[in-house]
């Protein structure tokens, strides 16, 4: 056990000395040494080994027997050095198909023969990686790089000026070039997202690169415009100003509350592209940055940029969005028995089987209650007497099936199609008789009872309960923006919202006090981080502040029951509303989609300094109020909700409504009494 607890604290130190800026000399000088007998009994720098593969990492070449740079190699390498740091050698190594001549060349290549009398090494006849004095030379770059990992300067030029190419072919893009990019083949060099999100990230990359060259916002806002004026460009204005707010905001983080140190300190400025990454230094990070920035001291920050508050973790096809949850929780160690048996109660199979029962019971109701029949005749005739309403409501198919009996007909013996669903669906939801509308609002109800049962795993589960908190916290980015997860590809993370006025940052700061700012104990803990470079220590105490933090984390079963809500419980019983969760179908007979949406809370809570909304100023109160009311309105005209879901949406809207009409909270009144009092 303490040799593997040694191993790893080596393994520690030498990936914090590659985020150091050091010359690859200091690198072999500092690194702490793990010696094992090879063939023959000679020592092999293990440790020197493992450096270089970190180097690798961070973007540099390799080369083949012929000495051409064989970027292909790169995974060999670094898996050899792996099975040589850990003692596997010979027939293990070739069973593991790493090739036999890349384990011998950095073997080679790890080693750093010194003089008999300890000074300077002497030049090795045999090696080709060694200068005249015998010192090392890259041997895996183009040239000698003592940059901590990064390309050839030639090199990192080209990376950069591709990468600013891809950006601003992305901020110009257009709908004519958006429809062409979708018929390419292969892979395009982009990041993820939407055109438009995609030219939104681009004005922030933009915008820095013009501060770096002197312009003022002014200019830059100007200039960027110009292209989102323009009729065809998938650019909007909206995006412009959010981008520029993200920037301000994305340099007073680096520049701790100053925007023109945070320029100052930035050296390069990349998207998420291959490119990008190269250039800087950053391979596979598997993070959600949209965007990196290389600082003057070596450090890679990441930044996730979100055009607003209205952040979604989940808005696709229920389906998809459950299967890919499905796949996080069995990254988070949640027993497969467990994950099966929350996936079979929420399957859209169970959403599907319901609904069919609900038709085919309302089309039996409707068949055999001969009031229910007529006012279903009735509206199917007043339907067809206007050619637009007829078609909405899919009359041709109760035609085609020879009228409404025969039509109704399909339901009993299981021979309907989507459309035959859609007709009935609408016919009832527009006959003007409040029996079939019931029927209708029995159908909607059907997405109402997906979630109950959703909450209703959730609650008999408590495993996956807490597989989906750390869901949620990773959709907020909670390990990355503290630094808890040791990522290597990267040296501190953003998260920011272009908010008005000028931007916001999520910060370490913020996340520690919305999860515990009474005790502090979130805070002790990570000092605890702060001070011990010992793996297990550390991912002992990143484990402590992740169920820290989890625990203030809960789903309101009782409040939500038809559209769940995950809030944060603070500690003098105060409840903040983080994130809705919700099914949407845009018709029966259609597939629903989930949706896990951020509420505006947590964005106006950072531009007020607070998460309780009473400490705010009347002002800001009334601003949060009404975008919240904004939010519900639209929310509840999109449709696609079921009934008692819009019922629960509408009760909220009018309590906000209530609380818009009080001007100033008793709290806030005995405030300003106790601030005069002291006048």
């Amino acid at each position: 056990m303490k040799k593997v607890i040694d191993e790893l604290l080596i393994e520690a130190t030498i990936l914090g000395m590659v985020n150091e800026a050091m010359t690859y000399d200091e690198f072999l000088d500092k690194s702490p040494k793990i010696t094992k007998k090879g063939k023959g009994g000679t020592e092999q720098g293990s440790s020197q080994v493992s450096i270089r593969t970190a180097l690798a990492y961070k973007g540099q070449k390799f080369r083949n027997k012929e000495g051409q740079v064989d970027d292909s190699r790169k995974d060999a390498y670094a898996q050899a050095a792996a099975y040589i740091q850990n003692g596997i050698e010979g027939d293990e190594i070739s069973r593991k198909q790493i090739p036999a001549d890349v384990k011998d060349d950095i073997l080679r290549k790890s080693r750093t023969p010194k003089s008999d009398d300890g000074g300077a090494p002497e030049k090795d006849p045999d090696r080709d990686d060694q200068a005249a004095d015998g010192s090392d030379l890259d041997v895996f770059g183009d040239e000698p790089d003592e940059s901590s990992g990064l390309p050839s300067e030639k090199e990192k030029k080209k990376l950069l000026q591709q990468d600013r190419a891809n950006t601003d072919k992305a901020l110009s893009f257009t709908k004519a070039d958006v429809e062409r990019q979708k018929a390419e083949k292969g892979k395009k060099d982009v990041g993820l997202g939407t055109p438009e999100s995609r030219a939104g990230e681009a004005i922030t990359h933009r915008a820095m690169r013009m501060l770096k060259e002197g312009k003022t916002y002014e200019e830059i806002r100007s200039e960027l415009m110009k292209i989102a004026n323009q009729k065809e460009t998938v650019l909007t204005p909206e995006w412009v100003d959010a981008g520029i707010r993200s920037t301000q905001a994305s340099l007073r983080a680096i520049g701790d509350g100053d925007e023109q140190k945070g320029i100052d300190l930035v050296e390069d400025i990349v998207w998420d592209t291959d490119q990008g990454r190269e250039a800087i230094g950053v391979g596979e990070h598997g993070t959600s940055a949209d965007m990196f920035v290389r600082l003057k001291n070596g450090d890679r920050i990441g930044i996730s940029l979100k055009k607003d508050g209205k952040v979604f973790l989940a808005n696709k096809g229920y389906s998809k969005e459950m299967n890919d949850f499905a796949d996080k929780l069995k990254e988070s160690g949640i027993p497969e028995d467990q994950i099966e048996r929350f996936m079979e109660s929420t399957s859209i199979e169970r959403y599907d089987e319901s609904l069919r029962e609900n038709l085919i019971n309302s089309a039996t109701d409707i068949s055999k209650n001969k009031k229910l029949s007529s006012a279903f005749a009735n509206a199917v005739e007043t339907a067809s007497q206007d050619k637009k309403t007829a078609k909405d409501q899919y009359i041709n198919r109760i035609e085609e099936a020879g009228g409404p009996d025969e039509f109704l007909k399909k339901f009993t013996t299981g021979e309907y199609k989507a459309d035959d669903v859609k007709a009935l669906s609408r016919i009832c939801q527009f006959s003007g008789d409040e029996n079939l509308t019931a029927l209708y609002e029995g159908m909607r109800n059907e997405d109402a009872k997906m979630m109950q049962r959703m909450l209703g795993a959730f609650k008999n589960n408590p495993a996956v309960a807490d597989g989906f908190k750390e869901f949620v916290l990773e959709g907020i980015h909670f390990e990355s923006i503290l630094n808890l997860d040791q990522n290597p590809e990267i040296d501190g993370f953003l998260t920011i919202y272009g908010e008005k006025p000028d931007g916001i940052d999520l910060s370490k700061e913020n996340l520690l006090d919305l999860f515990g700012s009474k005790t502090k104990k979130l805070y002790e803990i990570d000092e605890q981080w702060q001070q011990t470079d010992d793996p297990k220590e550390k991912e002992r105490i990143r484990k402590e502040i992740a169920e820290e933090a989890e625990s203030k984390l809960y789903i309101d079963y009782k409040d939500g029951a038809k559209n769940g809500v995950i809030k944060v419980k603070g500690e003098d019983g105060s409840e903040y509303p983080l994130f809705t969760l919700q099914t949407r179908s845009r018709g029966i007979g259609t597939s629903p989609i989930l949706e896990i949406a951020q509420t505006t809370f947590m964005t106006n809570s950072l531009k007020n300094g607070s998460f309780n909304v009473e400490d705010w100023s009347p002002k800001e109160r009334k601003n949060f109020y009404r975008s919240r009311l904004k939010e519900l309105s639209t929310n509840i005209e999109t449709g696609g909700l079921a009934p008692v879901t819009k019922t629960e949406l509408e009760k909220e809207l009018a309590a906000i409504k209530k609380k818009l009409n009080e001007s100033v909270s008793y709290k806030h009144i005995q405030t300003l009494i106790e601030m005069a009092s002291k006048v």
